[in-house]
């Protein structure tokens, strides 16, 4: 089986707007709130729809406002990255 290269996504923070944006991985929209919580529950589940229409897999980093890394998901969830061995 040949393994999937991971899509890139992010939940950050936009200064110029004050506005946490997500850009549609797939058609490339923009998709901004003013509450973290909501912009990442439209981000993961926009992401689980495309994962269970087998459209790729996709890497999902949320940023805190200073923007350092909070945490990675990986949907869907088999596409997370095995453990070496080292």
């Amino acid at each position: 089986m040949a393994k999937r290269k991971l899509v890139k996504c992010e939940v950050r923070w936009d200064t110029n707007q004050g506005l946490w944006v997500f850009r549609d991985p797939i058609n490339g929209d923009r998709l901004a709130a003013r509450i973290k919580a909501v912009m990442m529950q439209v981000a993961i589940s926009w992401l689980r729809y495309y994962a269970s229409q087998s459209l790729g897999a996709f890497s999902l980093r949320i940023y805190k406002r200073n923007g350092q890394v909070q945490e990675e998901r990986t949907y869907p969830r088999a596409s997370d990255p095995k453990r070496s061995k080292g």
